[in-house]
């Protein structure tokens, strides 16, 4: 007797699939919709469901990406569609490493030998410009040789 195989629309009727739902409709006109949109709230009570979290993380990336989509073509659907959904766009992060205490101390330290070498090479540009000048001198004061 074969296992009864549900595609991931079947399992998890939620967000994303009323996202594309009004991503279509906004594109092509009102749909017609045989059976009601069910909304599914995902909480682990108990124990840890991880195939549930994993499909609701890959649903949530999905909705991301076509809200990316639609923001960058049609600004005013990608508005209607926000507020339909109860979704406020935030901007992301620019920049997404967390800063522990080691790389703050390395980072620290890394730019404290970045200031020394300036102070080193400084020292030596200048020890040059008084060697050449110091040069210049004391060609000058002897003369030519005739």
């Amino acid at each position: 007797m074969p296992i009864e195989q549900k595609t991931e629309a079947e399992r998890f009727p939620s967000f994303p699939i009323l996202l594309a739902d009004l991503m279509l409709e906004a594109m092509f006109g009102p749909l017609i919709v045989t059976q009601p949109s069910i909304q599914c709230s995902f909480s682990f009570p108990l124990g840890q469901d991880k195939t549930n979290k994993r499909y609701m993380l890959l649903a949530i990336d999905r909705r991301k990406k076509l809200l990316k989509y639609l923001r960058r073509t049609r600004y005013e659907v990608f508005e209607n569609v926000c507020t339909q959904l109860g979704v406020q766009y935030t901007f992301p992060p620019e920049y997404y490493r967390k800063a522990t205490q080691r790389w703050v101390a390395k980072k620290a330290l890394c730019l404290k030998v970045f200031q020394e070498v300036r102070k080193i090479r400084a020292a030596e540009r200048q020890r040059r410009k008084a060697v050449a000048a110091e040069r210049e001198q004391s060609v000058s004061k002897e003369g030519t040789p005739v």
